[in-house]
């Protein structure tokens, strides 16, 4: 089986798609999609000093009287007694005084007086803690800065006696203990402030993995031992935050696979305008569903003298914490207030699948195209085939993370992904609209074909009853049942040319600290209740904004890319090799929303 690309790329897609949306009869408290396995051990409400909540979409720790006061909640992973494990968290440290906030994750918890942590704090500065007979000692790490706006993933993996901590892909931390690590795991906090988590998960790690060679210079002490007193403020004595690592570079990271000095050529640099929306058969767009605009507005960051705006912020920087103010919540970074539960309010389940198929299927196909044309990544035919491709392939992997429980509205979305080119061949076909042979895009049924092959490929069982009804022949089916894993493969091992190589499960050609260009997401305020009730469902419990993370994480950018959700005059979906750009429509989302659910209600 493929090692790791599209289990792993995908793995925290699926993840992030079973947080979004609970399954009805799925009895949960308010802190399970937050918390996951942790959840049990933690309660809402006052733990003097702090206050525990949830807010926009995290799990909420506040304290604001007491800087000297730690809290930590664990669990024991007795699943995971007999194998090595990952555990990873979103999270974030927010504070407006001297005393920063710290938010985190215990290790090897033996006691109240023996752990181990690693923290970042509300500066951006990262810390491991050792708790022992001599107290407790966070040590600054001068390796990686937090990004603080609501998009940092801290995860710490456990292999035998060793732990290997990362921040956003990038390793704090390597650790070699006397013995096998205890399971007992959890989050910790201290400061004052506030500090939010979202996204806990805990994942059994492929046997006979390694770790990356430990270096750096950290030495930890031996644990044991009690404290008289209370800990040290962190970071008290460092004049900022430590310096990111490749900061101290003249030039840009060089491109992936490039042996020249600069940076190769932009494909598809001499066209005049963004490309034709995938499927456009025709000889100008459709209508607009709803389109009330009067142009299409800028594109953030296009020509602008600094950098661009922090995904789903609308300030300048992060809001500050009000003290001993309990009237209100500050603003959360990444999330939108009060909005969280909005968009399965409005949605019902199968409504939401069918977008989500919809919405993921083109945005992936055009994050492809980026990846192709930014890092170099070979494309083996027409790019458009091989966009449709990868496509396919990162919704098929979904299933991976599926559980019983998930199960069936994670195979919604898939199917939903592909039948959009089913019903929007059939409506073409009954309107008389014929394709161009010269357009770089194949036909529609021919994109269904191809992508749901792939699909029926990763699962015969689970998407037979697709097949059966749109008559895919026996001969199909084998063939597509054959052809998975060899294709896989060869996906498997392309993307490692351009992947950083972030541990066992995510080998790459590049260290995992290769310098490299940002992913800058902006969802531009939509006119339309379509476009907001989208742009709810996509940012839930950070679904877009996490898989735009992964792929941050994972390839090494030589430049940064702007990724645009707005409303458009137009029915389009693009990237734009000119400007470093993608660009969703939600009138391209709406569009073929349309067509999919007409084709299905109108088959049933």
């Amino acid at each position: 089986m493929p090692r790791f690309r599209f289990r792993s790329l995908t793995g925290a897609l699926a993840c992030a798609l079973i947080l979004a949306l609970p399954l009805p009869g799925h009895a949960q408290s308010d802190l399970d999609p937050h918390l996951g396995p942790l959840a049990s051990q933690v309660e809402i409400g006052q733990d003097a000093p702090w206050r525990i909540g949830t807010e926009g979409g995290w799990a909420t720790f506040r304290n604001t009287t007491d800087p000297g006061d730690v809290r930590y909640y664990w669990t024991d992973l007795r699943d995971m007694a007999d194998t090595d494990f990952s555990v990873s968290v979103t999270l974030f440290a927010q504070s407006n005084t001297q005393n920063a906030m710290n938010a985190g994750m215990i290790f090897n918890f033996e006691g109240s007086d023996s752990y181990f942590a690693v923290t970042i704090a509300s500066d951006g500065t990262p810390y491991v803690i050792v708790r022992n007979a001599d107290g407790f000692q966070p040590q600054p790490l001068d390796t990686t800065a937090a990004r603080l706006d609501g998009s940092d993933v801290l995860r710490v993996e456990v292999q035998g006696t060793n732990v290997h901590a990362m921040l956003n892909g990038d390793t704090l931390i390597n650790a070699s203990f006397g013995g096998p690590v205890s399971r007992k795991t959890g989050v910790i906090v201290y400061g004052t402030g506030v500090a939010g988590f979202t996204g806990l998960t805990v994942e059994p790690m492929e046997t006979g993995s390694t770790l990356p060679t430990p270096g750096g210079d950290t030495t930890l002490p031996t644990p044991g031992g009690d404290t008289d007193g209370p800990p040290p403020t962190p970071g008290g004595d460092t004049d900022g935050p430590p310096p990111i690592p490749g900061g101290d570079t003249d030039g840009p990271p060089p491109v992936p696979g490039g042996d020249t000095d600069g940076p190769p050529p932009i494909p598809g640099g001499n066209t005049d305008g963004p490309p034709p929306i995938p499927g456009g058969d025709t000889d100008g767009p459709p209508p607009i569903p709803g389109g009330d605009t009067n142009g299409p507005p800028p594109i953030p960051g296009g020509n602008t003298d600094g950098p661009p705006p922090i995904p789903g912020g609308d300030t300048n920087g992060p809001s500050p914490i009000p003290g001993n103010d309990t009237s209100g919540p500050p603003r959360i970074p990444g999330q939108d207030q009060g909005t969280a539960m909005s968009a399965i309010d409005g949605l019902t389940r199968e409504q939401a699948e069918r977008r989500l198929g919809v919405a993921l299927g083109i945005f992936l196909h055009e994050m492809a195209h980026a990846v192709i044309g930014e890092t170099g990544l070979p494309a083996t035919g027409p790019e458009e085939d091989t966009a449709d491709s990868f496509s396919a392939f990162t919704m098929a992997s979904m299933m991976e993370g599926a559980t019983p429980q998930t199960q069936e509205f994670i195979v919604g979305v898939i199917e939903s992904s592909t039948l959009l080119w089913y019903y929007t061949a059939r409506a073409f076909q009954q309107q008389q609209v014929t394709h161009d042979w010269q357009d770089e895009h194949a036909p529609n049924i021919k994109r269904f074909r191809n992508s749901f092959c792939i699909i029926y490929g990763s699962n015969p069982q689970i998407f037979e009853p697709v097949a059966t009804k749109v008559d895919f022949t026996d001969r199909s089916k084998q063939r597509c049942a054959y052809e998975f894993a060899k294709s896989y493969e060869a996906w498997d091992e392309l993307l490692a040319l351009r992947g950083r190589n972030l541990g066992a499960d995510m080998p790459g050609r590049y260290p995992a600290n290769q310098p490299g260009g940002k992913l800058n997401l902006t969802f531009q305020p939509s006119q339309s209740e379509y476009g907001r009730k989208t742009e709810e469902l996509l940012k839930y419990q950070n679904l877009v904004p996490g898989i735009t993370q992964l792929f941050e994480q994972y390839f090494v950018w030589p430049r940064d890319v702007t990724i645009t959700f707005r409303d458009c005059e137009e029915i389009n979906a693009w990237y734009n090799p000119m400007e470093a750009s993608v660009t969703m429509c939600y009138s391209a989302i709406e569009f073929f929303e349309g067509f999919l659910n007409r084709g299905i209600d109108s088959a049933n």
